[in-house]
Formats: C-alpha cells, structure tokens, sequence
C-alpha cells in the first residue's frame, strides 16, 4: 500500500464531477513531495467557486448533507443556493472520512488567493499532479496556510521549502510580503 491509496480511496466522490478540482492542504504538500509526512485529519479538496452548484448537484444526488460554514458556525447549504465571499468552506457528511471543500477563485485563465485576488497564479502553475490525483501547488497552499499558523502549518512549509523551485519560493516571498511585511516565513524565504 502506498501512501496514497488511502487519500485515492477517500476522493472517490469526486470522480465523477467533471470541472476542476484538486487538493488542498497538507495533503496537498504531501503530494508534492511524493510521500506522507504527516497523520492528516481530514481530506480538502478545492473547487473553483463557479462550479459549486454542479457539485452540489452531484453531492446531493449521491445523499449527502452538505453545510456552508461561517466563524465556525455549520448552516444547512440549501439546494441552488449559491455561496458568495466570504463564505468559502463546505463540509460533506455522509462518510468516514468526512470532506471539507474549499471555493477557490479564479478568472478564466488564473487561480487567485480568495484574501486579495491580485495574488494569483496562471492555473496551469497552480495546479499539479502525482499518481492521477490533482493538487494545488505548493506555494499557493502554502499562502492559504500562511494567515493563521499551527504547528502543521510551519511543518508542512518546512517540508516543502527545500523542495520547491526558486521560481515557487520566489512567488511565495513576493505574494507574502503583499500581505504581511513581517510574515516570520520570510527569513527562511
């Protein structure tokens, strides 16, 4: 068993949606390097903000109880409502484990950082693939987890900064600087 068949076998809820899709998160990380590095509690997967209706559909369909979440806070997603910034998380329960999906924005051509647009990536930079499985990059994961550091956070950018191009940390730095001068990242940058 490789390290990620237990990942494969969670997403197997999406693989019938037909719009783009990858992981988000630590697992995201792990799956640029190649391997696990850490326990993970939860599988994320990221959508683009305009296909979360077909998703939803296809959810809803397959027995789902699908919550927007705010401030913590779980509210029943309601069929055909459609979910406007703020709102960006999305808990699925009807499995173990249970899926949190995260509405990514985007223009036609680029992935942007949901707290300031103009931090963005042309899409086919930012998302990546190992073993058939999508994921977002690594710098672009590494900004979301950026705001609000834990300690998986500042393993998962220790992992993964070594590994990353200088073309990658040198986006990271750039995009961090954007938004927080001081961020304690950037003397490792």
């Amino acid at each position: 068993m490789n390290d990620f068949d237990y990942l494969k076998d969670s997403l197997k809820f999406i693989e019938s949606f037909n719009e783009p899709w990858f992981v988000v998160g630590g697992w995201a990380i792990d799956l640029f390097l190649g391997h696990k590095t850490r326990e993970h509690h939860d599988v994320d997967v990221g959508i683009f903000r305009k296909s979360q209706l077909t998703l939803q559909e296809l959810l809803l369909k397959d027995g789902w109880r699908l919550e927007w979440m705010q401030k913590g806070v779980g509210h029943p997603w309601e069929k055909g409502q459609y979910l406007e910034l703020p709102i960006h998380e999305i808990w699925g329960f009807r499995s173990d484990p249970n899926i949190e999906i995260l509405l990514n924005e985007s223009d036609e051509n680029n992935w942007q950082y949901r707290r300031d647009i103009s931090v963005s990536l042309p899409r086919k930079q930012a998302i990546f693939m190992r073993n058939g499985i999508p994921y977002l990059a690594p710098e672009a994961t590494l900004m979301f987890k950026s705001r609000h550091i834990r300690e998986v956070d500042n393993q998962d950018f220790k992992a993964a900064l070594p590994k990353m191009s200088a073309q990658q940390r040198s986006w990271l730095r750039v995009s961090l600087v954007s938004q927080d001068p001081q961020h304690t990242w950037l003397v490792d940058l």
